[in-house]
């Protein structure tokens, strides 16, 4: 059997990070800086994204996952990792740290939250390109309950 597209939608031109949370599928378009519910109606089909609405705005939300109910985001746009608590389809946004450079993952493991710095803006900004960009981290943040 081929692939076959799920879901074409203009607003997830950008799609970036994708998870679940319970039975709900969500994603983020790094772009846009937008998080969308997908719903998956009967037979799997995919129904029409929900803009999730968000408390404050996310700069470049990339890799992002669910723990405990909560998403957990890094955005490389401004350098942070925040929580989504959920509450139907409306988000508070906590941010947990700032001061990354670019983290493009995250990911919950056991009671910590590893968060992966791209540091692409050495590729993609002119003025840094062609410069070291030091070694590559993970950091380890307590997973909030």
């Amino acid at each position: 059997s081929a692939l076959q597209v799920w879901l074409e939608d203009k607003q997830l031109v950008g799609i970036d990070g994708i998870t679940f949370v319970g039975a709900a599928l969500y994603a983020n378009n790094v772009r846009s800086g937008h998080i969308y519910r997908l719903p998956i109606e009967g037979g799997g089909k995919a129904g029409a994204p929900v803009d999730v609405a968000l408390s404050q705005p996310l700069k470049g939300p990339d890799g992002m996952r669910a723990a405990n109910g909560h998403i957990f985001v890094a955005e490389n746009g401004a350098g942070r990792v925040s929580e989504l608590t959920l509450d139907g389809d409306h988000a508070n946004v906590m941010v947990l740290k700032e001061g990354y450079k670019m983290p493009t993952a995250v990911s919950p493991v056991g009671g910590v939250l590893w968060v992966g710095e791209a540091k692409l803006n050495y590729a993609f900004d002119p003025k840094l390109r062609g410069q070291d960009p030091g070694p590559f981290k993970a950091y380890a943040l307590p997973l909030p309950r």
